[in-house]
């Protein structure tokens, strides 16, 4: 109310509202006291509307107790725009704002949550994450914030990504997962049809791309792609495709899209490009917040660890990368409990002995079960 322009629309308001009011109590006062009411001791005025031959409608007044509540309404109008803002820029007798109600809730907030948070603010994130309450309270702001978007799994969907794998955008590192939080990103990549010459420059390029990751393509069609690919996508994708971090360009070697692998997403990809945004949570969080909701991204970063061992395990002749992956990731009284899905046992073996003995993983398998294709594996720090 406060931003008017002008005074013009401070009178605008206050104006008609009391005008309104005032017509009101006329109206009510004549309805009840007018013309239409008879005299004590005699009939009400005929309306001239008969129903089954002695139903007569009569011109009664309204009763009593229906006309108190017309003037109770009016009253608590009038009492609620001298205490209240209502009336133009007038504040009211009371000085209420919505600002300053919501303000008064969040430093009730500050002063019950504030030593917990600050705690977790002051410790490292890995201890954080090992931290149970920390973890829980992480899971239920990620639950609030961040779920609508990226699931309540944290898998993600179409254009927003699975938190739950090892593959980052703009890096996995804690401190750049808390600028993500607190600052969002803005990921814009530009339509290339048109330089590409229409349709068919964009499937060469497609067909190009998915041999970096490894698919059967159209070799020739591959080998014109390639040199489109080095002209116009080498600059963010970089000249092997693994993608530039600084720029959150995608790895396109690593066979995950973000916005689906078929031939007509990549192909839609390409030729009308992308805009993916992430919301600035730093103002609904602030920092101490944010180092607990990290604790989800910093489990994350445990899978990631492990899938690298996957990686190093995986033997093309046994265990095909797609048909063997790290499940879910749990803790078991400083443990961590890992199942591993697969359908090569002899691959998913192969899975257990890297996990179990990988140095810069530098844990150890205490136990190892392989059985209808699940893997269980319990890793001791």
């Amino acid at each position: 109310m406060a931003d008017f322009t002008s005074s013009f629309w401070n009178w605008y308001i206050i104006i008609p509202t009391v005008l309104g009011i005032i017509a009101c109590f006329l109206l009510i006062r004549w309805l009840s006291t007018g013309k239409g009411t008879p005299p004590a001791g005699e009939e009400a005025e005929s309306m001239g509307h008969v129903w089954d031959e002695d139903l007569e409608e009569l011109n009664n007044p309204l009763p009593r107790w229906w006309l108190n509540l017309f003037y109770i309404t009016l009253f608590f109008g009038i009492g609620y725009l001298a205490l209240y803002p209502g009336l133009g820029t007038f504040a009211g007798l009371l000085g209420w704002t919505s600002i300053g109600q919501y303000q008064q809730e969040m430093d009730v907030a500050d002063a019950k949550y504030g030593p917990l948070f600050s705690k977790f603010a002051a410790m490292d994130i890995v201890a954080v994450a090992d931290d149970a309450d920390a973890r829980r309270m992480g899971e239920r702001l990620f639950v609030n914030y961040c779920a609508t978007c990226h699931g309540s799994d944290a898998r993600g969907a179409r254009g927003f990504p699975n938190l739950r794998d090892s593959y980052w955008l703009y890096g996995g590192d804690p401190a750049v997962i808390e600028q993500t939080i607190l600052n969002g990103r803005a990921g814009v990549m530009p339509a290339w049809e048109q330089a590409l010459g229409g349709e068919s420059g964009v499937s060469d390029v497609t067909e190009y791309v998915f041999s970096l990751s490894g698919r059967k393509v159209d070799q020739a069609a591959a080998d014109r792609g390639r040199k489109q690919y080095q002209t116009l996508c080498v600059a963010c994708h970089g000249a092997d495709g693994t993608g530039n971090q600084a720029l959150g360009a995608p790895n396109l070697t690593d066979n995950i899209w973000l916005y689906g692998g078929s031939r007509k997403r990549v192909m839609e990809s390409i030729a009308a490009g992308r805009n993916g945004i992430m919301p600035p949570h730093g103002d609904l969080l602030g920092e101490n917040r944010n180092d607990v909701v990290g604790d989800l991204d910093d489990a994350a970063r445990q899978v990631e660890v492990l899938r690298d061992a996957v990686d190093c395990a995986r033997d093309p002749q046994l265990a095909e990368p797609e048909h063997t992956h790290v499940g879910s990731v749990q803790r078991v009284e400083g443990d961590l409990a890992v199942e591993c899905r697969g359908d090569d046992v002899r691959g998913l073996a192969l899975v257990g002995r890297a996990l179990g003995g990988h140095d810069g993983n530098r844990q150890r398998a205490c136990a190892l079960r392989v059985d209808h294709g699940v893997l269980l594996l319990l890793l001791r720090p």
